[in-house]
């Protein structure tokens, strides 16, 4: 007991003494080493090793020291394989705690974390920040397929020290916190492409919307912490060929002992920072993310404030003390005062964040004149326009609309006509712009190099062009915020050039692409637009060849006239059809031949099956047909992906015939003959299979692994070495279906250690005839029987 109280921690870590010896010597040592030890949580004892963590001696040179716990497989805490247990080194104790639970309200990759007591042997220590360690099972629990994690953290223990050379100069520096095993384990070419990018402002390899909400984080909580030598995260996703930015370390809300004033909404501080803040479609996605976070969330985020102050103080009252950077003493009543005033200061710096970010346009920021019969429109402060409206004189009747500035001292032109808003008596264009952005250094320190520099916004000028302007009575302008004001027109302005800026005008969609007859592929081929392919159409594609289209794809073929995708030479197998990313969403291939491909494979990218669908969306699939996929491991793949698939037939694939991964699946009346592993393969995928037919499977009929959840009714397995196999924390419903002559009709086991369980599997009203067994179930699965759970031995159950 503490003070008359009950003590029980959160967390109890049970170790030998003199092993518990041994680590705190060789940590004086700057020596972190593991012991074998057991933890106490939620009642349940979980076996492991213990060590100190950090890249700081402030981690593990003191009394008071930050530890990370690694399970066994048998057993993970969570979901997790390696936890953490970090000392509390600011009076604030929440600032990291906050940062995490506000980047999940922005629906950025964050990890888990909570504030837990904790005792080592029941010896009371301090509080700490029970935090997930960053790796597989982190991507895994968040349903993001796994890949390659990369690290830069230059700092600590590990420091190399190259003067003036930041993580962004030097790829080395990063190292590798998980790994795409479809590639080499050192592989390290997606961050170097990102890197050399970098330097000459080219983001391909970046998910611009994904690090427009990570810079509006960075905003939101006022941190600098994610410099040019430590604390960056980031993830590359193969399948949507794009980096993700992970939070990690954040040190947010925590200026100097508590939250100032002292940065703009902008915070910049490194190489990557600087060059994405130069990019005009990121800086209007930041700016979209932060009304949306103002405007929408800040329900949200102050609940989650009092919550969390309310649980701190809780947790304080049990343990009585905490400590501050200099690892000196801090007892209760001064943290319990230090907690009201800091839960204070957040709120009063977020009131006045959004007070800024929100405040309304000054008018006379804007104005316009007549410039050789085009309207010159001039802008400044930081506000995002939305939509220019031009109010007339008559009815609208344009040909071509053009948007022109300067760059650079060019004249840049884009067509905007396609987009125009044709009301009566006036125009509305949708079209987003910003005044002229720049960048202005804030602080320097030389001697480690690190800086923070902050936007600023001059003005900006926009010529419109393609309408009589002597027939323009009124511009007005609509802000993102909706707010809508009138233009002043002035005689005269001068035209203002932009420099060293990019994407400033939005790009517009390529008009549709429509293909007939006989079209020849080579080649690696990538179309950028819609695309529509009518009836009778060949896609004739030669040795390796693969078609990449980036929107969407109509092809319908009719009964007696379908659209083919075949090999120019049958004896060489083509690569791959790929559709990706959320312009290909509610493409439809329906009455289509696919014959003889296989798939492609780059540095960047993998498509595993003659038809891949990436990362898309209200996918239709109808009475097509897929026949003799070669040499990769699927005929059809499904990533991150919403597909329905009705009356079409799989047939001869080399190894899967449908592989689907993190998607939602739709199977009906439909037919798997002879496939050449699983006829159906699903990962961390919902799906729904119905009046299907599994033939000569030469694995499963369908196997369903890795947290995937099925409902199968009305289906038949015939022949196949196992009818439906559970496993990995999946659940499968099998209803009114009939399993003849599989080695195995129905397997449940648990395989990959990432899951805690096996399968579960509840079979109703189905038909078990000729097989050479009817159930086999291992120890950590589930099987229920027309209601009736199965647990031990019978004729025709084998118990694993």
């Amino acid at each position: 007991k503490i003070a008359g109280k009950s003590y029980n921690p959160d967390i109890n870590i049970f170790i030998k003494p003199k092993k518990l010896v041994s680590i705190i010597e060789k940590s004086e040592k700057s020596k972190l080493v593991s012991k074998k030890a057991t933890m106490l949580i939620n009642n349940t004892t979980i076996s492991g090793k213990l060590k100190p963590r950090g890249d700081t001696a402030s981690h593990w040179a003191n009394k008071y020291k930050s530890w990370r716990f690694t399970t066994n497989k048998k057993k993970l805490i969570n979901g997790n394989h390696k936890v953490n247990f970090i000392i509390l080194k600011t009076r604030n104790l929440l600032n990291n705690h906050l940062s995490y639970k506000t980047a999940k309200l922005i629906d950025l990759l964050s990890p888990d974390s909570s504030l837990v007591t904790f005792s080592i042997n029941n010896e009371k220590d301090t509080l700490k920040l029970m935090v997930e360690q960053i790796n597989e099972n982190f991507l895994r629990k968040n349903k993001i397929m796994p890949s390659d994690i990369y690290k830069g953290d230059n700092f600590g223990r590990k420091m190399v020290n190259v003067d003036g050379v930041s993580l962004f100069d030097n790829p080395s520096l990063w190292t590798k916190e998980s790994y795409n095993n479809h590639y080499k384990k050192n592989n390290k070419k997606p961050l170097v492409d990102m890197i050399q990018k970098l330097h000459s402002d080219k983001f391909d390899r970046l998910d611009l919307y994904e690090f427009a909400k990570f810079s509006a984080f960075i905003d939101i909580i006022g941190t600098k912490h994610h410099d040019t030598y430590h604390n960056w995260l980031v993830y590359y996703d193969s399948y949507k060929e794009k980096m993700y930015p992970i939070v990690w370390d954040p040190m947010g809300f925590e200026f100097g002992g508590g939250p100032k004033d002292e940065y703009s909404n902008n915070i910049i501080t490194s190489l990557l920072l600087e060059s994405l803040h130069r990019n005009y479609k990121f800086i209007k996605y930041k700016h979209s993310i932060l009304f949306d976070f103002y405007t929408n969330k800040e329900r949200d985020f102050l609940n989650m404030l009092t919550r969390e102050f309310k649980i701190a103080k809780e947790k304080v009252d049990l343990v009585n003390f905490g400590i501050d950077r200099k690892l000196n003493y801090v007892g209760y009543d001064e943290l319990i005062r230090l907690l009201d005033k800091y839960h204070q200061d957040i709120i009063s710096r977020y009131n006045k964040r959004k007070i800024l970010f929100l405040s309304k346009a000054t008018e006379e920021n804007y104005k316009y004149a007549f410039v050789d019969n085009k309207i010159r429109l001039s802008i400044d402060g930081d506000k995002l326009i939305k939509k220019v409206i031009l109010k007339l004189n008559s009815e609208p009747k344009i040909s071509k609309f053009k948007v022109k500035f300067q760059l650079n001292g060019s004249d840049v032109s884009q067509d905007i006509s396609v987009n125009l808003d044709l009301n009566e008596k006036q125009i509305i264009i949708p079209i987003s712009i910003l005044s002229n952005v720049k960048q202005k250094l804030i602080k320097y320190k030389e001697y480690n190099s690190t800086y923070i520099k902050d936007l600023s916004f001059d003005e900006a000028t926009y010529d419109i062009e393609g309408y009589d302007v002597g027939l323009v009575e009124k511009i007005y302008l609509e802000f993102l915020s909706g707010e809508t004001i009138e233009v002043n027109r002035v005689d005269s302005l001068e035209a203002k050039s932009f420099s060293n800026v990019f994407d400033i005008v939005d790009e517009y969609k390529e008009q549709t692409i429509t293909w007939s007859g006989d079209i020849s592929i080579k080649g690696l081929r990538t179309i950028n637009s819609d695309i529509n392919i009518k009836p009778g159409t060949r896609v004739i594609l030669h040795k390796d060849a693969s078609l990449i289209v980036n929107g969407k794809v109509s092809a319908v073929g009719v009964d007696n006239n379908p659209i083919l995708f075949i090999a120019e030479n049958n004896k060489n197998p083509w690569g791959a059809i790929v559709i990706k990313g959320q312009k290909s969403n509610g493409s439809i291939f329906k009455n289509c031949i696919f014959q003889g491909g296989s798939g492609n494979k780059g540095e960047f990218h993998e498509y595993t099956a003659m038809l891949s669908i990436h990362n898309v969306k209200n996918v239709l699939i109808d009475k097509c047909k897929f026949y003799d996929s070669r040499v990769t491991d699927d005929m059809v793949h499904v990533v991150y992906s919403d597909v329905t698939i009705n009356n079409t037939i799989f047939k001869n694939s080399f190894s899967d015939a449908l592989d689907a991964d993190i998607s939602s699946l739709k199977v009906n009346n439909s037919q798997f003959i002879d496939s050449g592993n699983d006829a159906i393969d699903l990962m961390t995928t919902d799906a729904s299979v119905t009046n299907s037919v599994f033939l000569n499977s030469f694995d499963k009929g369908i196997s369903v692994g890795e947290s995937s959840n099925i409902s199968a009714s009305d289906n038949v397995f015939k022949n196949n070495k196992i009818g439906v196999q559970s496993k990995d924390s999946s659940t499968a419903y099998i209803r009114n279906s009939s399993f003849s002559n599989n080695n195995i009709a129905v397997d449940l086991y648990h395989k990959n250690w990432r899951y805690e369980k096996g399968g579960s599997m509840h079979v109703e009203n189905s038909v078990l005839n000729g097989n050479d067994k009817n159930y086999v179930v291992d120890k950590k699965s589930s099987l229920i029987i027309d209601g009736n759970r199965y647990e031990k031995n019978d004729i025709n159950f084998e118990l694993r």
